[in-house]
């Protein structure tokens, strides 16, 4: 998937995405006192599958301080940038690391399963980050594992579904060339 692209290629892609990223945060839906669903995944996503983990990790942090910035919801806590960022790294390095093994060559299972897990990972590192800012008790942890956790299924079928748009449409532009 990832082609040659001289550096200042890469940054320039990266920033316009990274841009649409933080767009999309804005676009988000909040439920008050459980939680808040952002589409900007798949931006930085898809830039940590086509450019490599180092890029998306780079502009997954990026997005989430500055969307975090442009657009305040409650406290900006700098840790959730860090694990944006490692979000973003997960995909691109999971997607590479599934595409050695020969029951993952198709694109959708790659997707579904490095998303998945990266988001489920940084989900759980997020509500322990939580649990030690609010000192929430055991309980309170637990129901938020599930409310999490319950976001991030409905997101990761949000983001494997637009990044296979995103990625057939990278395909068809790249094969042209």
């Amino acid at each position: 998937m990832q082609k040659k692209f001289s550096v200042t290629k890469k940054i320039i892609i990266s920033g316009l995405f990274c841009g649409l990223a933080i767009i999309f945060s804005s676009l988000r839906i909040i439920i008050p006192g459980v939680c808040k669903i952002s589409f900007d995944g798949p931006f930085y996503k898809f830039i940590s599958i086509t450019l490599g983990a180092f890029y998306g990790g780079i502009s997954a942090c990026f997005a989430e301080t500055i969307g975090a910035f442009l657009n305040p919801v409650g406290n900006y806590i700098p840790l959730f940038s860090i694990t944006g960022g490692l979000r973003g790294f997960l995909v691109g390095s999971l997607y590479r690391f599934l595409g050695k093994f020969s029951w993952s060559r198709k694109k959708v299972l790659k997707l579904i399963t490095s998303v998945f897990i990266s988001d489920f990972f940084v989900s759980f590192l997020n509500s322990i980050i939580i649990k030690f800012y609010l000192g929430w008790s055991p309980k309170i942890f637990l129901i938020n594992i599930c409310i999490r956790f319950g976001k991030e299924f409905f997101l990761v079928i949000v983001n494997v579904v637009i990044l296979k748009i995103m990625l057939d449409i990278y395909d068809k532009i790249v094969e042209k060339k």
